[in-house]
Parts: C-alpha cells; structure tokens; sequence
C-alpha cells in the first residue's frame, strides 16, 4: 500500500473512531439524563423554582419550592388527601458536656420561628406520581427541622400517612465555590456552612472534620 493511501486508511480509522466516542458520549450522557429525570419524578423537598434540581443548603431572600411527590396506592378511590409541610428553626443549646453551644435537633431542640402551609384535594382522577409544590422564602439565616406530611383520607376517616424529616441549614449567601443551587462546583468536596451561619464553603472531608472540631462550622 502506496503512502497517500495508507494516510486515507488512517484518517478514516481516526474519524470512524470519533464518531463512535461521540455516539458512546452522547448516549451515556442521555442514559443519565433520563434516570435524573426518574428520580426527580419521586423527589420530595426542596427544589429550585424549576423543579429541576434538589435544594442542599438554602439561602435567604430566595424563592424555592417545597416539592411532594405522592406514590400511587391501592384503594384510592373516593379518597383525599392533605400534605403539609413545616420549616421549624432551631436554636442553639449549652450543656456542660461540650465546650461551645451547638444545634440539638431531638427531643432537647429549642424552637422559634416556623414556617408552615397545606394543601388537602381529592385523589380520583389524579395520574400518579402527583408531584404538589408550595413557593416557600427564608427571612432568616439558621438551623431548621424540615417535616413533610402526607395523609391520605377516605370517608373522613385516617387511612394512611407517611412523614418525611429532615435538617436544613439556612445561610446568609454563597461562596464562590458554590453554585445557584447550593451544590459545591467541585464534585469531591462537600458543603460546610459556617457557624454564624453567615456563609457556606466547599471543602474535603478531612478539612470539614478539622474545621468542625475548631469550632468554625457547626456542631453535627
């Protein structure tokens, strides 16, 4: 085989394998698009105002959404149902046993200010996942309970329920290393918020841990 024509061979080697990357790529990334998209279909809690994305960790003066996806159940006929949720903040806590006040999120957690709103609707005719969202906005940086409620009636009469709970922490603003949506832009590094709650940094794990037991971020 003459030069000129082992240089063709070759270029249609490279551009048959660059399609086929491409295609693979493409495919992949479709594949995963699509299982976020399941996944969302089921997601319950909060979401930015495209119901897109799920919510780690807030900011003040923004608008989200409160997202619950109720499950089909057997049975539902001539049913309703009521879904509530709840944003309850919570305060810090002393006790002789650590050095520092820190957020209690049990039966010792001090409460202040809720943040709260329902909705009931009957349940026939409904196509299942029905996904239900409230607008919610956080005044005020903090520690809060998070508790979805979902109750299913029929003939008046309690039937079924499910409760989701949940910490979110409330911050004043972002870091640079944060995105919109509260999701570091470095996938390896985790979200810590800082103690006064006044900010939100990205870091290891090794780095939050350290930064935890110094005392600049939050007790766990």
């Amino acid at each position: 085989m003459d030069n000129p024509s082992k240089i063709i061979l070759f270029a249609f080697l490279i551009a048959m394998f660059s399609t086929s990357f491409v295609f693979d790529q493409s495919t992949l990334a479709y594949h995963e698009e699509r299982q976020n998209e399941d996944f969302m279909k089921y997601y319950s809690g909060l979401m930015n105002l495209d119901e897109t994305v799920g919510i780690q960790i807030p900011t003040i003066e923004k608008q989200y959404l409160v997202r619950v996806s109720l499950q089909e159940e057997s049975g539902l006929t001539n049913s309703t149902a009521n879904v509530a949720y709840d944003y309850t903040m919570l305060e810090k806590i002393s006790t002789k046993l650590v050095d520092r006040p820190f957020y209690a999120v049990g039966n010792d957690a001090k409460e202040s200010i809720k943040i709260t709103d329902e909705v009931n609707f009957d349940l026939d005719d409904i196509t299942f996942p029905h996904l239900v969202s409230f607008p919610i906005i956080f005044d005020v940086p903090g520690v809060y309970r998070e508790s979805i409620y979902t109750t299913v009636y029929e003939s008046g009469k309690d039937k079924s329920g499910s409760r989701h709970n949940g910490i979110v922490a409330v911050v004043s603003e972002y870091s640079k290393a944060m995105d919109e949506n509260g999701h570091c832009k470095n996938k390896y590094f985790e979200p810590l918020p800082k103690h006064d709650l006044s900010t939100v940094i990205c870091v290891s794990p090794y780095v939050s841990h350290e930064l935890i037991t110094r005392g600049w971020s939050l007790m766990p």
